[in-house]
């Protein structure tokens, strides 16, 4: 036997023996992608119902969205409403409530002044009771009649009666009397001008 049939004999079983292993091989890839198959099917099968049912529930999920939006509508527009309806009721109150006001501090100004001009008539009555009338004007030399010694002290004035404001000589005491009225006056005003602010 020659080398070149001992090569030639090699090189057969060589090549059988690849072809088995790439049989085998080519067989077991064959399972695989028939598993692998088997299992894309399934998940297919799994996953199309799963798809599906989400769609179903994002459409009503877009359905609920919908209906919220047109509960907020609503809504904007209930408070819309309500908001007008507050202010027309303000309004409404708010015009009484000015003219109440507007009489009662009608009715305060009024009361102040007529207590303040109370309190100016009582305060001159007290100054006239409380006040000796003022001495009477001096007479003339020639009129006076004669004395004999001067006392010592005031003239007795409380017994003289007072002068009237339309006999002749009683300016001092009527211009006091005007006096005193012009300061009640004055003092009513200044308190209607407190009562007013």
């Amino acid at each position: 036997m020659e080398w070149s049939d001992v090569l030639k004999a090699a090189l057969a079983v060589f090549l059988v023996v690849t072809a088995v292993g790439l049989g085998y091989l080519l067989y077991r890839m064959a399972g695989l992608f028939l598993s692998l198959s088997k299992a894309v099917d399934r998940v297919t099968d799994e996953t199309v119902p799963i798809l599906s049912r989400a769609q179903l529930t994002m459409d009503g999920v877009n359905q609920e969205i919908g209906r919220v939006d047109e509960i907020m509508v609503s809504a904007v527009h209930a408070t819309k409403g309500t908001e007008a309806a507050v202010g027309r009721l303000a309004h409404a109150i708010s015009a009484p409530v000015r003219w109440g006001a507007g009489i009662v501090s009608g009715f305060e100004e009024a009361a102040a002044t007529f207590r303040s001009r109370r309190a100016a008539e009582r305060a001159d009555r007290r100054s006239a009771y409380s006040e000796p009338p003022p001495p009477p004007p001096s007479r003339p030399a020639a009129t006076r009649a004669p004395t004999t010694a001067p006392q010592a002290g005031p003239d007795p004035v409380v017994s003289e009666p007072a002068p009237s404001d339309s006999g002749s000589g009683g300016g001092g005491w009527a211009e006091q009397k005007a006096r005193r009225a012009e300061a009640a006056a004055e003092s009513a005003d200044a308190a209607r001008r407190r009562a007013g602010s």
